[in-house]
């Protein structure tokens, strides 16, 4: 296993997400950590893109549990070692987030 070094050249990558996937689920494929990482921003990304209308309580109030329900659909998915639990998860945690900080940072 590489050591953490590698991730800083690029700034894309999470380090503790990837070496997640490797350890929770034994699969060694660097895309499959790569794709869990791209699945919070994507997913982010979208949550502010879609929710750009809407109210600050609005949104904060669906942001805040979709970012709870993430930890548990995520710590699931390392339980039970499915990839695609994992997944959902990370995309839960990314709308989450998403709505959560466009909520925060509106006027």
């Amino acid at each position: 296993m590489r050591g953490f070094g590698h991730c800083f050249g690029s700034g894309q990558c999470n380090c503790r997400d990837l070496v997640l996937v490797r350890v929770a689920t034994g699969v060694t494929l660097p895309i499959v950590g790569r794709l869990v990482v791209s699945a919070l921003t994507f997913s982010g990304a979208i949550a502010v893109l879609s929710l750009r209308n809407a109210s600050a309580r609005r949104i904060l109030s669906g942001g805040i549990p979709a970012l709870v329900t993430s930890v548990a659909i995520t710590l699931a998915g390392v339980q039970m070692h499915y990839v695609s639990l994992m997944l959902a998860g990370t995309i839960v945690a990314g709308i989450g987030f998403g709505a959560a900080f466009s909520g925060l940072c509106e006027p």
